[in-house]
């Protein structure tokens, strides 16, 4: 279970894989309604096709300067998106 204060506070910090390479900055985190627990979050990826891509938020680490994911980067890029118009 992830402790968190405010998960509002979250929006815009940089999201990094689980060996500290950086994913990308987080947009949306989507909440377990019957938990209250964060279970994904978005990130923008593509230069020109721009999307939003889904990141698991489990064993999600709060740190000072970033949220650390339990995913590597490559998993990241290989998960569902959602196209951007």
């Amino acid at each position: 279970m992830v402790k968190h204060h405010n998960i509002a506070e979250w929006h815009g910090k940089d999201l990094v894989d689980r060996d500290g390479r950086k994913i990308g900055k987080l947009e949306d985190v989507y909440v377990d309604v019957e938990t209250d627990e964060p279970m994904f979050g978005t990130v923008k990826e593509g230069l020109f096709a721009r999307h939003l891509t889904f990141v698991p938020l489990h064993g999600l680490t709060i740190g000072p300067d970033n949220l650390q994911v339990a995913v590597s980067k490559d998993q990241v890029e290989d998960a569902p998106n959602i196209d951007m118009h």
